[in-house]
């Protein structure tokens, strides 16, 4: 995929007029369709252009699936575990609201959601060469530890260039991880303060089975 990127960044800058990258060219955001259809034909374009939505919306799809199963699962060590995050579908109109409000924010332009796509992807990608760094070096996989350590010290750099830079990736994580621990918060007040038991119960399975012991002694 890396020389993927490094090839196509390399050919689109000698085919592509400088003029079309400016915002609101007919390259702009689009580089690789812009060639598809100048080069290739616009049968071939099309086709390209199809086959992208439909990966995006594989894309959208896989995301969604991923956080139906880990949202469940983390949100109660935030003290946040409403009863309706166990249910498919209120979890899923939750997510497609944040969706919504997301791309009217930013008037679903791909230029201004550039920057908070590449602080996820560039944090996801560096929280995941740390793990994999420190698990092998539990393994005692020296070698190859070493080289992901190097890797995390690729993706810091990364990262923290691109928060300098583009500072809306980073005011966007600010304000979900604000609005999650507030939250979560109030949840984990209003849970502290129910009242959870609904009264005694005597069971009668423990005193049966020492009265046994106590025959048999």
């Amino acid at each position: 995929m890396s020389v993927f990127l490094l090839v196509s960044s390399f050919v689109s800058t000698l085919l592509v007029p400088p003029d079309a990258y400016r915002e609101g060219g007919p390259a702009s955001g689009r580089v690789i369709a812009y060639m598809a259809h100048e080069y290739l034909g616009n049968v071939f374009g099309t086709i390209y252009d199809i086959s992208t939505i439909l990966v995006l919306w594989f894309a959208g799809a896989s995301a969604m699936a991923g956080l139906l199963n880990l949202v469940p699962r983390y949100l109660p060590r935030f003290g946040l575990a409403p009863e309706w995050v166990a249910y498919a579908r209120p979890l899923v109109l939750v997510l497609f609201g944040i969706d919504v409000v997301v791309t009217l924010i930013f008037r679903a332009k791909v230029e201004a959601q550039g920057g908070a796509y590449a602080t996820g992807v560039l944090v996801l990608m560096f929280s995941a060469s740390v793990a994999a760094a420190i698990s092998l070096w539990k393994e005692r996989k020296y070698s190859l530890s070493a080289y992901c350590w190097g890797v995390v010290v690729v993706f810091a750099y990364t990262t923290l260039a691109n928060i300098i830079e583009r500072r809306d990736g980073i005011i966007i994580a600010g304000c979900f991880i604000f609005f999650i621990l507030t939250v979560s918060g109030i949840s984990r007040y209003h849970r502290a303060t129910e009242f959870r038991v609904g009264g005694p119960r005597l069971c009668g399975c423990g005193i049966g089975a020492a009265m046994e012991r106590h025959r048999a002694s």
